[in-house]
């Protein structure tokens, strides 16, 4: 899971979709569309004290984008939230 991460947060401009085979397609989309089934993206958190971390979320196309799981990166690693 962590190199799965790292990749995402070293080349955030990738997309990883879950296959179903269980595998990831490593992708390089201008957008994600809707309808490819689960994806993790790259992106950044702001906290309310304004402090940017980075993240890498799993989002469901199928139903709307919606928020599966997001990963933190923290001083200590990645974090999971959700």
């Amino acid at each position: 899971m962590v190199k799965l991460l790292n990749l995402l947060d070293l080349y955030p401009y990738r997309v990883l979709r879950e296959t179903e085979r269980g595998k990831l397609d490593v992708l390089s989309p201008d957008s994600v569309p809707a309808g490819w089934g689960v994806c993790w993206v790259a992106g950044v958190c702001v906290l309310a004290s304004g402090r940017r971390m980075p993240a890498a979320f799993r989002l469901d196309t199928d139903a709307g984008a919606s928020l599966l799981t997001v990963f933190f990166k923290s001083e200590m690693g990645w974090v999971e939230q959700g």
